[in-house]
This record gives structure tokens, C-alpha cells and sequence, in this order.
């Protein structure tokens, strides 16, 4: 993510790990930052069928479903603030592909076989960060459709 706004914000060098390393330290999801960072659920799972700690929450719970909801209302809410609209939205992994699109009400439209972006642009899909999914060539394809200076 660090190298993506790097590059988003004009950044020359957004390859370099030193320098992504420490936009992560300082800036990534920072309160005075240019980024938020979330995730749909903030129930922890190791891939997209692994139900390990939403069951275990929802034992525990009986209103987490009620709670999950209005979390992720708040969070649309947010996306869609009038004095501060989020200018760019990046999800991130394939397989969920179906839930982020409920999500933001959009539909997806492939730019490559590993990217994926609502018809405005303004919204895109990636492979999930780890695992070497997300290469650097992944983020110059997404680069690409930005027109940025370089």
C-alpha cells in the first residue's frame, strides 16, 4: 500500500522498500495522513472461507451481526462524506470480490487479469498483499490507468 501512494502521490523512486518502509512508519493511516485504512470486517480469518473467529465472536455475541452492520454503514457514511469524499478506494483481494462490489454498489470491470476497477475509476481491486500476489508490475498496470507524470 505504501508503494501505491507513494506512486499516487507522484513520488519518482515508489519502488524503493527503504523509502515505502518508512511511509508506513510515519504516514500510512495516519490521522493527519492522506490514507485510512480498514477492512470489511474487523474479524480476524486467514482467507475468505476460514469462519474460525466469526464463529467464535458470534457465540460470544448474540447482537456481533447487528454490530457488523452499522460498522459497515458507518464506514459507506465515511466513503461518501460531502466535505471530504474519498478520491480513491483500494480493495484488495480477488476472491472477495462479489462482497467489496455489494459494498461500494458497483460493479467491476477487469483492466487486466490481476486488476480490476469501477467503470469511474475511482474504485479498484487488487490481489490480496501478501503471499508475493502483488508485484510491481501489478502496480504498474494500476498506475497506468492514474496518467500520472512518469
Amino acid at each position: 500500500m505504501a508503494k501505491i501512494m507513494r506512486a499516487y502521490n507522484g513520488e519518482q523512486n515508489w519502488q524503493d522498500k527503504k523509502a515505502a518502509k518508512e511511509y508506513v512508519q510515519f504516514r500510512l493511516g495516519r490521522h493527519d495522513g492522506d490514507t485510512f485504512l480498514t477492512e470489511l470486517s474487523p474479524i480476524p480469518a486467514g482467507n475468505a472461507a476460514d469462519t474460525t473467529w466469526m464463529t467464535w465472536f458470534q457465540e460470544r455475541d448474540p447482537e456481533l451481526h447487528q454490530k457488523l452492520e452499522k460498522r459497515r454503514e458507518m464506514l459507506k457514511q465515511k466513503l461518501r462524506e460531502r466535505e471530504n469524499p474519498a478520491p480513491l478506494v483500494i480493495c484488495y483481494s480477488l476472491p472477495r470480490a462479489d462482497k467489496f462490489a455489494e459494498f461500494l454498489g458497483i460493479e467491476w470491470q477487469s483492466v487486466s487479469t490481476k486488476v480490476r476497477s469501477s467503470p469511474d475509476y475511482k474504485n479498484w481491486l487488487l490481489p490480496f498483499f501478501g503471499n508475493g500476489q502483488m508485484s510491481h508490475s501489478v502496480i504498474e498496470e494500476l498506475l497506468g490507468h492514474w496518467n500520472l507524470p512518469f
